[in-house]
């Protein structure tokens, strides 16, 4: 026994050693290694430290006297492991990714614990304890707190593995009152009305939550990366961002969730519950539809295919929210009496009952043909009246379409009172108004329409200031104000940096520089969307791209702020298709360069009357690619 003890002032000389290593290089392999033994040793001294205790308390009864040699041998190898216990936990926390706080009172109880336990040994081995004498009353107050420092340092750890609410995520609400803690556990995840559960908040945090934040959280961050709060979720993990807005196959969270459960860096890992299907598909939409993180970006407003629909209908409290209501389908007879006074009516689907009107090209619009138009109205889901006589007046016949989703009024006559007729629309998505007389005094009615996601507003007096306020309300709304290749890449303001490329698609790498901004100001740039800081990257000369990017550039002048932001988009393709054919010919209307123009890696530009554009109306496009 005297020999064991003997070895802990060399073990102590090892462990100092190692970390004045470790203290000016990464953790070699082998005391990581080393260092994922501390779970399976911890139970060590806890077992012989309880035992000894057990035994220690038996012993004092004259019947159980002969316990105490016993509780001294459990009490020898309690001290030992324990000390064991403690090097192996301090080298698992090389490993990072713990909350310093947290580990260091987690240590240092730890170390606390196994000090005294090699006390206690001491004093048992010189001297003859009685409870009633000086000594043995010290040895009964150092047996209390070693009880209670094991207990403090094993929960500590178990908070640092399963989180600070691991203990009382179940306890009763009595206790978890008397605890700080809210009476009532977090419930499995349920939503409310979508006009009243935000997206981020109310379908995507609980997500995190129930799966992802045992080991990313403010006590253990993985990876650098915390998702129990959204500055950590958008400032992402040691190797960057973890969630790219609108790309959802270039975003490592869900990369990491689609790789085979056995890999290593599938997430959860391994040995860890996977996220079921839904929880993975409503990730993949929240990041497709722009990773929104704002309170008062409500479900409602978000576009939402069927899936993710039922998704979160099972999800619901209360009767299931349907997308649009259930309705029955117009006549066959109606639909044959509007196509044949000049409406092109098809069926959005086989067996549905929503409908996609237009007029067909060779007739003219007229308020009564629109008045017509109405016996449909409630079935009507997508509407191009584009190209056409439509005016003001004739726009309040528009108000009888309750269920309008997509509205193509570009190239006509309306003006702001025009728009005003819009005001109920409450499915309306995506709304073009290019090349209309409409300004800025329409946006008060469109920041009413809680759907509204796209919205098209090319040549016409609508301000980018207006846009901005306009976002205040809607802050998910996506705004082509219509600045194309044909323009200059798109550009925030005339101080901003300009960019310049050959082109915006590309296969292999593309070259793109950066130039401007002012005289005494440094360029600095994100290749994820980002609004660059000072502590971006610093542009220094051309860069090469070799996969699709979001390039943002700013001007920042030494100890300033960022001035005006440039950005642009950049895609990579896979390859370049050698050839495609054509099923039928494109419109005479919109003839573009033919078929060589579909593969010429060349974006169209924002009017899309250029003769750039190719079109087709009245059948569908079918191509082969080669």
């Amino acid at each position: 026994m005297r020999k064991l003890l003997l070895l802990l002032p060399f073990c102590a000389s090892f462990l100092s050693l190692t970390a004045q290593t470790v203290a000016t290089e990464p953790p070699p392999d082998w005391l990581l290694f080393m260092g994922r033994f501390h779970p399976l040793f911890l139970h060590l001294p806890i077992g012989f430290l309880v035992l000894s205790l057990m035994l220690e308390l038996a012993s004092r009864l004259p019947k159980l006297s002969h316990l105490r040699p016993a509780g001294r041998f459990a009490l020898v190898w309690g001290a030992i492991t324990a000390v064991c216990t403690a090097a192996l936990g301090w080298m698992l926390s090389q490993e990072g990714g713990y909350s310093e706080d947290l580990l260091s009172l987690h240590q240092w109880t730890g170390i606390g614990t196994a000090g005294l336990a090699l006390l206690l040994l001491w004093l048992r081995r010189r001297h003859r304890l009685q409870p009633s004498t000086g000594r043995g009353v010290l040895y009964t107050i150092g047996w209390v707190l070693l009880a209670g420092l094991l207990a403090t340092t094993g929960h500590l750890g178990g908070s640092l593995t399963h989180g600070e609410e691991y203990l009382f995520e179940y306890a009763p609400p009595a206790l978890r009152t008397l605890s700080g803690r809210s009476a009532q556990p977090e419930k499995p995840l349920t939503i409310g009305s979508f006009e009243e559960t935000p997206v981020y908040q109310g379908v995507i945090a609980p997500i995190f939550a129930g799966n992802c934040e045992s080991c990313h959280r403010a006590g253990k961050k993985k990876g650098g990366l915390r998702l129990d709060e959204i500055e950590g979720l958008l400032e992402g993990g040691k190797h960057g961002p973890v969630i790219i807005a609108g790309h959802t196959d270039s975003s490592e969270l869900y990369q990491r969730l689609m790789l085979p459960a056995e890999a290593e860096e599938h997430m959860p890992p391994p040995g860890r519950e996977p996220l079921s299907q839904a929880e993975v598909s409503l990730i993949a939409w929240w990041i497709d539809q722009g990773a929104p993180t704002e309170e008062n970006v409500m479900l409602a407003a978000m576009e939402m295919p069927e899936d993710i629909l039922a998704i979160l209908n099972d999800l619901k409290q209360g009767p299931p929210e349907p997308l649009l209501p259930e309705i029955e389908a117009a006549s066959p007879e109606q639909i044959t009496q509007l196509n044949e006074s000049g409406w092109d009516v098809r069926s959005l689907a086989e067996e549905s009952p929503w409908l996609m009107v237009r007029p067909k090209p060779s007739d003219s619009l007229t308020a009564a043909r629109l008045q017509a138009l109405a016996a449909v109205a409630p079935q009507v889901q997508e509407l191009d009246l584009s190209h056409s006589p439509l005016n003001d007046s004739m726009m309040a016949t528009l108000a009888a379409f309750p269920h309008l989703t997509r509205l193509k009024i570009n190239h006509t006559r309306i003006t702001d009172a025009g728009v005003a007729s819009l005001a109920g629309m409450a499915y309306l998505q995506s709304l073009n108004l290019y090349d209309t007389q409409v300004s800025d005094s329409c946006l008060a009615t469109l920041a009413r329409l809680p759907r509204l996601r796209s919205l098209y507003v090319w040549q016409t007096r609508i301000t980018p200031e207006g846009v901005e306020a306009l976002r205040q309300s809607l802050p998910h709304l996506e705004v082509e104000l219509g600045f194309g290749p044909e323009e200059g890449l798109r550009k925030a303001g005339g101080a901003a940096p300009r960019i310049d490329a050959r082109q915006q698609v590309f296969v292999d790498t593309l070259t793109v520089r950066v130039a401007g901004g002012a005289t005494a100001a440094r360029l600095y740039y994100t290749l994820d969307g980002r609004d660059p800081d000072s502590t971006s990257r610093r542009y220094d000369g051309p860069i090469t791209l070799d996969q699709s990017a979001h390039l943002k550039v700013a001007a920042i002048p030494p100890g300033g702020q960022p001035g005006e932001v440039s950005e642009a988009r950049f895609f990579r393709v896979a390859r370049r298709p050698s050839g495609l054919i054509l099923a039928q010919p494109p419109s005479e209307k919109y003839p573009g360069q033919g078929a060589a123009g579909l593969y010429d890696l060349k974006i169209g530009p924002a009017d899309f009357n250029k003769p750039a554009w190719l079109g087709f109306e009245g059948e569908d496009l079918v191509a082969t690619i080669d």
